[in-house]
């Protein structure tokens, strides 16, 4: 495909009212199916039992659908046994040390919606794609969240799986595949805003999240004169084996709501950048006037030395709602929201009410920045509205736009070398195992009738090439996993009429 640099220099984004609310539901609800995200996770010493673990072994493929050629498509599609799973949408696919894929949590398909508890689901899978063979793990303590009262986080590190649902409270488990076991951590804290829980650094053993707590001491940003609750940003940090969470020391700026978060791939850092003092729902509670005030500071918090570092600064507007990413030791911030000018009421739509302020626009800027140097390279993203940048691996990044003056949507994976680049994908959904990125059509609306399609790529190397046509229309969010040589989906609501299915696929790719 071809790259998108030319398109950079003369791109102007517009200035539009957006729906935060809708945008960050169908962020979440398009993308948590596919990648753990260098975050982090929980573990403690409560085991869920055993006892009622079920292994079902299955047989390989009876169906072998194409086969690779040297100058055609690649790969062959072979149906494995159905999945024991219940049919879901938005489930969790890792890939495990020796090659097996976990597929775990999800929303169960074709529920109504009217009770988002009862859709979140605890169970899963490991699927062998060596011999076709399924095997359940236990149920886990919380299930997968993703609706506008509650959404689930997830990372994976060592073979653990580290699960976060924050909902009227806050669960938070890892399930150990070495001893098929969950660890569920002790109560987590309150923290005020779930949007900066929803990131947190795993290293393996410790899970690390951020928050807003209460202060000790009066807060002296707050000129308002009306008594409020002091508040401070710190990081809460429990170890598997301990019995509680364990405060870090505070952050060195001001307390903020919907700041950007993001952790180290190791899990031993965590970074946020931006937010605003406060939205209009904080302020009325407290009987303060609304505060418009955005940032466009922050921090890196290591959790081995309990120690924070302020980011360099980015060049980037004040903005909320950014998104913060890493990739090696650099910190990728991009998107978010800005004052588009000022406005003496809330804005236009339900983003304006939501952050006190308006009308708003996208921020269509992304930076990376290497802390330990402050070299800080700046690039546009060749859109009108920039969506969330997110991580699809260690190092290679997604941002979903439209192209300017079309209103054409162009997906684009942002791959943060030696040189900041963008490059076009071809289909919207991108994984990454290794060095070679997988891009699929499973698709977070009505799917159609076309066939499911995949292209296959390496990072800094071959260039795309379609796989073998699929024997199977499109789906709505399936689970997709990329694991060596071979590519697994299942699960998702398929075709035009969105029918839920527990079909599975696996396409094998010639060796490398």
């Amino acid at each position: 495909m071809s790259d998108l640099s030319a398109l950079l220099d003369r791109t102007t984004p517009a200035a539009i009212p957006v729906d935060v609310v809708g945008l960050l539901r169908s962020g979440r609800r398009r993308r948590a199916r596919r990648r753990v995200l260098t975050s982090a996770a929980v573990v403690s010493t409560v085991v869920v039992g055993v006892a009622g673990v079920m292994a079902a072994t299955t047989h390989r493929a009876t169906v072998d659908v194409a086969t690779s050629t040297t100058s055609g498509p690649i790969g062959r599609w072979a149906q494995v046994s159905t999945s024991p799973l219940s049919a879901r949408t938005r489930a969790v696919g890792v890939t495990l040390s020796d090659g097996r894929v976990l597929v775990w949590g999800g929303s169960a398909a074709g529920s109504s919606g009217d009770d988002p508890a009862a859709a979140a689901l605890s169970d899963g899978a490991i699927f062998d794609p060596t011999s076709g063979s399924w095997r359940t793990i236990p149920a886990g303590p919380t299930g997968f969240r993703s609706d506008g009262a509650g959404f689930t986080s997830t990372a994976f590190r060592n073979d653990r799986l580290a699960v976060m649902t924050r909902a009227a409270s806050v669960v938070a488990a890892v399930f150990d595949v070495g001893t098929d076991r969950w660890i569920e951590a002790p109560p987590v804290p309150e923290l005020h805003d779930p949007l900066l829980s929803k990131y947190f650094a795993f290293d393996g053993t410790t899970l690390t999240v951020l928050g807003r707590l209460d202060a000790v001491a009066a807060d002296p940003v707050d000129g308002s004169g009306v008594p409020a609750r002091p508040e401070r940003i710190a990081a809460l940090r429990w170890t598997i084996g301990s019995d509680s969470w364990v405060e870090g020391s505070p952050a060195p700026v001001a307390p903020r709501f919907s700041a950007g978060v993001g952790a180290s791939a190791d899990g031993a850092r965590l970074a946020f950048w931006g937010g605003q003092r406060r939205n209009n729902d904080v302020a009325a509670e407290r009987g303060l006037p609304d505060d418009p005030t955005l940032y466009d500071d922050g921090a890196i918090y290591d959790v081995g030395s309990d120690s924070w570092t302020a980011l360099p600064r980015l060049g980037l507007p004040p903005t909320t709602q950014a998104t913060v990413r890493w990739v090696g030791d650099r910190v990728v911030v991009g998107g978010g929201l800005v004052v588009a000018s000022s406005h003496d009421g809330y804005g236009d739509g339900s983003a304006g009410g939501l952050i006190g302020v308006g009308p708003i626009a996208g921020q269509p800027w992304v930076v990376v920045c290497d802390p330990s140097s402050g070299v800080v390279n700046r690039s546009s993203t060749s859109t009108d509205f920039l969506q969330p940048v997110e991580l699809v691996g260690d190092g290679t990044y997604v941002a979903e736009g439209s192209h300017a003056g079309s209103g054409v949507a162009i997906p684009t994976s942002f791959l943060a070398g030696a040189a900041v680049r963008w490059r076009s994908a071809p289909e919207r959904d991108l994984h990454v195992d290794g060095d070679r990125l997988v891009a699929t059509s499973a698709a977070g609306a009505n799917p159609g009738d076309r066939t499911f399609s995949t292209y296959v790529a390496d990072i800094g190397g071959r260039d795309w090439q379609q796989a073998a046509t699929a024997p199977f229309a499109n789906r709505m969010d399936a689970t997709v996993v990329s694991s060596g040589r071979y590519v697994l989906v299942t699960g998702g609501l398929e075709g035009r009429h969105i029918a839920p299915t527990t079909e599975s696929w696996l396409l094998t790719l010639p060796d490398r």
